[in-house]
């Protein structure tokens, strides 16, 4: 190789080597920011706030004892 194209070579990988280092930091500084806040409501209707009635607990058979 002449020494042209080693420098253009060298400058090549200079160029690249730069930008992905700077790609590097942004992608770095960004993945430290803190994320945006964010509030949902979900409107929740009183009946389904209620429990279940003790006796759909157990299966049907064991409902009473026998002894």
């Amino acid at each position: 190789m002449t020494s042209e194209a080693v420098l253009w070579t060298r400058r090549i990988r200079v160029v690249l080597g730069v930008s992905i280092l700077i790609i590097s930091i942004t992608l770095l500084i960004w993945g430290l920011l803190p994320p945006r806040r964010e509030v949902r409501t979900q409107p929740i209707s009183p009946a389904e706030l209620q429990l279940p009635a003790p006796d759909s607990f157990l299966p049907a058979g064991q409902l009473y004892s026998v002894f």
